[in-house]
């Protein structure tokens, strides 16, 4: 028997981190790819578009700094998932308390602490936007510094913390046995 159909818990966990990735790496692709036709083959239409909502055309520049600050934050999120993919490949392993996931749970916080700065430009600009949509319609554009965000992080950089002293332990009761 397997270690899916033995733990369908980390097995479901692996499987989700693989869509995951795959779909960071989907996402950053598709908006460099945005991010590079914007102002280029794109131009004419953007800048129609914008002046026809009121935006200057030189909103045009405002809105491939978003773009590409969005394949910024997925790549932030890409490496948190390979992080977190490492990590619940070393539990199903049966060896989860290595000074490496300490490492990882650490570069995961710093991962998301840099998510959360990052949104906030990509707040300013889409707040910015917002101006220019009709009435009727609405921007919700749910990004920047968020209360569970820093709540994460803190409990990230806690659990590395966890991880290393448990793997420290570890080590001395082995010497000792």
């Amino acid at each position: 028997m397997n270690k899916l159909t033995t733990d369908p818990l980390m097995g479901s966990a692996r499987i989700l981190l693989v869509i995951l990735i795959g779909l960071t790496i989907l996402g950053m692709a598709l908006l460099a790819i945005v991010a590079g036709a914007l102002p280029t083959v794109l131009r004419e239409q953007a800048i129609i578009s914008l002046t026809e909502v009121g935006a200057p055309a030189s909103a045009i520049w405002a809105l491939v700094a978003a773009v590409v600050m969005l394949v910024g934050l997925l790549f932030l999120a890409y490496r948190f998932f390979r992080e977190l993919y490492a990590i619940v490949a070393t539990v199903n392993e049966g060896d989860p308390f290595q000074p490496e996931n300490g490492n990882r749970l650490a570069k995961m916080g710093w991962l998301a602490l840099a998510a959360q700065i990052l949104g906030v430009p990509i707040m300013i600009i889409g707040g910015w936007f917002s101006q220019f949509t009709p009435e009727d319609g609405s921007v919700d554009l749910n990004v920047g510094i968020s209360g569970g965000g820093i709540l994460l992080v803190l409990t990230l950089f806690i659990l590395a913390r966890v991880f290393r002293k448990g793997a420290e332990m570890r080590e001395e009761l082995e010497g000792v046995v």
